[in-house]
Order: structure tokens, then sequence, then C-alpha cells
């Protein structure tokens, strides 16, 4: 019942963590375009270095604060554990 939901919100929070990555690689380096979509795409699905890099994306250049560039990492990181190990069997 609730799989197409937690689909949709995990997948919703995961664009937003790739949209920050995307976003900081671009302000940080200075990079435009297709690579830093791919390498953000990369950089995304490890769950360490993609938590650390969002936050600081959405620091940076959005402008959040550490609490909610943290929520947001958090939150992606554990509903990615979450439907990984409940929707895997």
């Amino acid at each position: 019942m609730l799989r197409p939901f937690s689909f949709g919100t995990t997948l919703g929070l995961i664009l937003v963590r790739w949209g920050a990555i995307d976003d900081g690689l671009m302000y940080w380096f200075g990079m435009d375009g297709f690579l830093t979509s791919i390498l953000s795409l990369f950089i995304t699905s490890l769950p360490f270095i993609g938590s650390i890099t969002s936050i600081v994306g959405a620091m940076d250049v959005w402008g959040w604060s550490f609490w909610q560039a943290g929520g947001l990492s958090i939150c992606t990181t554990a509903a990615m554990w979450i439907v990984v190990t409940k929707y895997e069997r």
C-alpha cells in the first residue's frame, strides 16, 4: 500500500539532493552542463560522500542553514536505506 508513496518520496528527496550536489559542483569548480550532472549523479549514490557534499552544496549555493541541509541529507539517506532494505526482498 505504501510502496508508491515510499518510492515517490525517496525519488523526490534524491532529486533534491542531486540538485544540491550539482549546483555545488558548478559553484565550486566553475563547471557547467553535462559533466557536472553525470558526476553529481555518481556522487549522489555514495552514502557518506554524497551526504556531506549535498549538505555543503545546499549551504553554499542555496543559502540553507546547517539544520535544513542536514535534515535533507539525513532524511534522504534514511529513506534510501529503508527502501533498499524493505523492498529488496
